[in-house]
């Protein structure tokens, strides 16, 4: 996803519309890199990564209307669909 590379090439947060919804990430560097993604200013996933390892560490106001947001996003990171899935109860 392009905004989780800019945000890694900035240092600071990007945001983008796309099918009119504005899409937000914010990453906070450190011993573990946080990365944040917002969709209309909530938001939605935290994913926390360390020496390669990409996991969960927050997914709140889930809405199945989001998921096609999401998804490509923990891709990225490297969290596979099944886990996306499971915490959207979805499999």
């Amino acid at each position: 996803m392009k905004l989780v590379v800019d945000s890694y090439l900035h240092g600071a947060q990007t945001c983008e519309v796309q099918k009119g919804k504005i899409l937000g990430v914010s990453i906070h560097q450190g011993a573990c890199d946080s990365i944040h993604l917002f969709i209309n200013d909530d938001h939605k996933v935290t994913v926390e990564v360390s020496q390669g390892i990409s996991r969960i560490s927050l997914m709140q106001k889930k809405n199945i209307e989001d998921i096609d947001y999401i998804l490509p996003f923990m891709k990225c990171l490297g969290v596979s669909e099944g886990q996306v899935l499971k915490n959207y109860s979805i499999i």
